[in-house]
């Protein structure tokens, strides 16, 4: 039997503009369980989550990292050398994009000589420029009667951790496929965070939270094969090409051992270190950098009064959900320094700590990793 924990979290699914969070409750709560037999953690749904997560889909409000972003982004960039790597000659290839976004990466694929199909539920899909190309464009979820035929390739980025059932998704996608073909598809990484106890890994847009290890069973229990599976975009998501039974896999990947289900135990430790140093502080004197992933963490110890800061232009001046202050830029920072700064960035943290500490107004200034509270 599951055992099933409950935190309350704020809901992010974007910065807003002000503190209501777009008429989205601030924080809800949030329930997840381990499957052993899948070695995978996943959120609990309910009516009133699969409403909310609805309406912000059709408004196109998602997380989505840099999939979608206008040159591909970081995350984009990845995903189409993975694919190339998986899937070499793609002319004249049948080729579904699950949650095309804006289309990039089927614009690319097709330079290759596919043609492409792509799915997408949420406005995102009118941003499509069709210029360079032909791509049948679908205003739906998946599964959708409005897709025929068969495919020798099937692509999500950004998708599978969204899903409540992606064993049950995997095996309409493989129903899909010609004998030959291959799913390809990238999700966030969980590895890091599941290893230190990092609770920003939670949101309540994701259901799961995947890790290679997790691919083993996911795999066996749709009926499919790993062809290959990989970490990519500085480590950030995990790469994955799964091909019918009948396939010939080139993956040597085998279970790694770990024991995933001592999250929660490294939860508490993490929070209670994170707590202490806080508390050392008032909340005026404390800025985070990268808040977003910070915001699990500080709400479930209280604190909704310190300073946000960030390096992406587009959150400059605007609200997280359950935190009073705005979102702050470097240069606002250094114009009033805080007395401690904690990075909330494991990607880019390094890089973050060596601006700081290069910069002659926080030279007074504590600054602190979010390594410097792992368990």
């Amino acid at each position: 039997m599951k055992k099933i924990k409950s935190l309350n979290i704020p809901f992010f699914y974007g910065v807003q503009k002000d503190k209501n969070n777009g008429g989205i409750p601030s924080v809800l709560p949030f329930k997840y369980s381990f499957d052993e037999d899948l070695k995978l953690y996943s959120q609990e749904s309910d009516d009133k989550l699969r409403q909310i997560l609805q309406d912000i889909y059709l408004k196109g409000s998602m997380l989505n990292g840099e999939m979608n972003a206008l040159d591909g982004g970081h995350q984009g960039k990845a995903a189409l050398d993975f694919i190339y790597k998986s899937f070499s000659d793609l002319k004249n290839k049948r080729v579904l994009e699950i949650g095309c976004g804006n289309g990039f990466i089927l614009k690319e694929l097709i330079k290759k000589g596919a043609t492409c199909v792509g799915l997408e539920p949420g406005p995102q899909i009118e941003e499509a420029d069709l210029s360079n190309g032909d791509i049948e464009l679908i205003n739906d979820f998946f599964p959708s009667s409005k897709i025929s035929g068969k495919f020798d390739l099937i692509l999500h980025f950004n998708v599978l951790e969204h899903l409540e059932n992606p064993v049950q998704s995997l095996k309409e996608q493989g129903a899909l496929l010609n004998d030959s073909g291959k799913i390809i598809f990238g999700m966030p990484n969980s590895e890091p965070n599941l290893q230190t106890g990092d609770i920003s890994i939670f949101a309540h847009e994701h259901f799961n939270y995947f890790t290679r290890d997790s691919f083993i069973y996911i795999a066996k229990s749709a009926g499919l094969v790993i062809d290959s599976i990989t970490t990519g975009a500085s480590n950030g998501m995990i790469f994955c090409s799964f091909m019918k039974e009948n396939g010939t896999s080139t993956s040597n990947y085998i279970d790694s051992g770990t024991k995933w289900s001592t999250f929660d135990d490294k939860i508490d430790a993490s929070l209670k270190k994170l707590k202490q140093k806080l508390e050392e502080y008032s909340q005026k004197d404390i800025a985070i950098y990268c808040p977003k992933r910070a915001l699990n963490a500080l709400s479930i110890i209280g604190i909704n009064d310190c300073r946000l800061v960030d390096d992406t232009v587009d959150m400059f001046g605007n609200y997280f959900p359950f935190f009073n202050n705005t979102i702050e830029n470097f240069n606002s920072l250094i114009k009033n320094p805080p007395k401690v700064i904690i990075i909330f960035s494991r990607t880019f943290g390094n890089e973050i700590k060596r601006k700081c500490e290069a910069n002659a107004a926080l030279q007074a200034t504590k600054l602190f990793l979010l390594e410097d509270f792992d368990e």
